[in-house]
């Protein structure tokens, strides 16, 4: 499926990707729900907006030529672009109301940042699906609003796709380009290159692109999404032009240049250039050509300083070869070998269905199981102790396990310091700063600071014993979806014989390289792929997640709390609120940790505990009836 979600709402564009891309025939029944009736509105409402701006700049044009955005379009050379892509500007707006402040608080669109300023319309061949606004003056100097769910290529029904077709960041750059008769160019509008932009490009019938994108940081993170893109793909030619002296390709050509005499690097010789090294195995292993691939790989030997062998070796990694015939009729009798692999695991189990933790999770959900699973309470009530408690609980009881716990929360010195409190019964600040809150406290007796000072070492002594089972990641290190994945590649190339258990502190905060238009979309996304790295890896993910003010206020402790509940409640396969019962003192809680979606036994409840904020610790309470009395 291509990394394509095929779970929630981005099923349905899957589906219809996937129905395109073998000529399956297909029909789509029209959407009459409030929301397609209010995005409707959405692009009427710019429609009108397009068409009024460009009658407000093109009287301009012919009445007050010395006014700022007139000679912003003589100096960029756009005169010639006002009717071609409609261009406009408004120079009086009004305080929205009614549905007119729906449709800009939908957009985010604050009508002030229109006037004086240039609008350019975004069309596809479908219509108007945003606009872009080049401000006059200030910062940033571009602002994009989409009238549609997802980003979409610009100029892309303008171009002849038989011939090449240029790739540049800004719609601005296409203007400039146009007028000096360069047409076959689209834009990113931004420096993100996505999978959807280049399905577009293919569905186009596009066979090659020149990447123009701007000489910068940003240019040259947009050059390193088209490689991440486009190495596994023959569908399109990649060629890089390269930027040396100017910032962007639309200076470029009113200085005088033309785009032809620019430096350019094939995708293989800019892989190269840039040291991708696994995007260039990955380029390797994608060629179907034999010539060409024993050329590349000759290429390699030398680049790399390694051996034919080597080269092939870590390649092999990376090939997807066409569907044979004996894996047809393998995948006929694919059902028979999963219920044998069935009967091989279901035979082999110990006591526990999951992993062995807290004497409660044993009990009432058959130990930590394969799935995603949601920790959400409000700020400051245990989430993360309960996180670092059932790791350290995990490690203890479980032999052959190995846990990657990515803290996005809080650094990596922060959550070290949690785990060492939690291990030696020393608070998180002493243990944070042993030399004056133990060696130099006046309060602390000679005998007490030797105590305190083992039980520290010891701490310490058991997190270095456990580091081929343990592993500790922070922002720092990576904060996104495909940073995780490869991270668990990774790790599970290297321990293959141990089953992977994965923490990630927190999910809201987990972003990806993909874009996304929202908060929302992108928990979805993020969601999504949590449930599937799961089920990829079969192994617990256990996640934290937020709960919404409204939910805090009302005291709402179920799982609807959440931020963004609808994809989360879907996905999740076991969801536990951590709600608080009693406060003992400024170093005691008194919590239940409360089962509210449970897929995995036949468990909903409460199940009680202790919390020491001061350790970062989760404690269960004795299950006996008489110390629940």
């Amino acid at each position: 499926l291509e990394g394509k979600p095929i779970t929630g709402s981005a099923l349905h564009e899957t589906v219809k990707y996937l129905c395109q891309k073998f000529n399956v025939p297909f029909q789509e029944i029209v959407d009459t729900s409030a929301e397609n009736q209010f995005l409707q509105e959405v692009q009427q409402f710019l429609l009108t907006l397009v068409k009024k701006g460009n009658q407000t700049l093109k009287e301009l044009i012919q009445t007050v030529s010395k006014e700022p955005i007139v000679q912003l379009l003589k100096t960029k050379q756009w005169l010639d672009s006002v009717d071609k892509f409609q261009l406009g500007t408004i120079l009086k707006t009004k305080t929205p109301s009614g549905r007119i402040k729906e449709i800009c608080d939908y957009l985010n669109l604050d009508l002030n940042d229109l006037k004086g300023n240039l609008i350019i319309p975004l069309f596809d061949a479908k219509g108007l699906f945003g606009i872009q606004i080049r401000r006059i003056e200030g910062e940033p100097k571009y602002k994009t609003y989409l009238a549609s769910i997802k980003k979409k290529l610009f100029n892309l029904d303008r171009i002849d796709p038989s011939k090449p077709v240029y790739l540049v960041e800004g719609a601005s750059s296409v203007l400039t380009l146009n007028s000096k008769q360069v047409n076959n160019v689209v834009a990113t509008l931004g420096n993100h290159f996505t999978e959807s932009d280049y399905e577009a490009l293919v569905r186009r019938k596009v066979r090659q692109i020149v990447v123009v994108f701007d000489n910068d940081s940003g240019g040259d993170q947009g050059r390193r999404a088209v490689c991440d893109v486009c190495s596994p793909k023959l569908d399109i030619e990649v060629i890089f032009a390269l930027l040396e002296e100017y910032n962007d390709p639309g200076d470029y050509v009113i200085a005088g240049k033309k785009l032809q005499d620019l430096k350019v690097l094939s995708l293989w010789d800019y892989l190269k250039l840039t040291s991708q090294k696994r995007n260039l195995f990955i380029y390797l292993a994608t060629q179907d050509d034999l010539v060409k691939k024993e050329k590349l790989v000759a290429d390699l030997t030398k680049y790399l300083h390694a051996t034919k062998q080597t080269i092939l070796d870590e390649a092999k990694k990376y090939e997807k070869t066409p569907v044979s015939t004996i894996e047809a009729l393998q995948e006929k009798e694919s059902l028979i070998e999963t219920i044998n692999i069935y009967e091989k695991w279901a035979w082999s189990r110990g006591q526990l269905l999951g992993l062995s933790s807290y004497k409660c999770f044993d009990t009432y959900l058959d130990g930590l199981q394969n799935g995603m699973i949601l920790v959400s309470s409000p700020p400051n009530q245990g989430k993360s102790a309960l996180c670092i408690s059932l790791a350290l609980e995990i490690l203890k009881k479980n032999r052959d396990v190995y846990i990657v716990y990515l803290t996005i929360d809080d650094s990596i010195l922060i959550t070290l310091s949690r785990f060492l409190a939690n291990i030696s019964g020393l608070p998180i600040n002493t243990v944070a700063n042993p030399k004056f809150k133990i060696m130099q406290n006046p309060t602390l007796t000679d005998e007490q600071k030797k105590s305190y000072m083992m039980k520290r070492e010891e701490a310490l002594e058991y997190l270095r014993d456990k580091v081929s089972l343990f592993n500790l990641k922070d922002a720092t290190h990576g904060y996104t979806i495909e940073y995780l994945q490869r991270l668990l590649e990774t790790t599970k190339s290297l321990f293959r014989d141990k089953s992977l258990v994965i923490v990630v502190d927190n999910l809201h905060k987990l972003r990806s390289e993909r874009y996304a238009r929202s908060d929302k979309i992108m928990v979805d996304l993020v969601s999504n792929n949590l449930k599937l790295l799961s089920s990829l890896y079969q192994c617990p993910l256990i996640a934290t997640a937020e709960v919404t003010k409204q939910s805090i206020q009302m005291g709402d402790t179920s799982a609807a709390a959440m931020k963004e509940t609808v994809s989360l409640q879907y996905d999740a396969n076991l969801i536990l609120t951590i709600v608080t019962k009693q406060v003992i003192h400024n170093r005691l809680k008194l919590v239940d940790v409360v089962v509210n979606k449970n897929k995995l036994s036949t468990f909903i409840g409460k199940l009680p505990f202790r919390f020491s904020p001061e350790l970062s610790k989760m404690e269960e309470e004795d299950l006996t009836e008489e110390s629940i009395q």
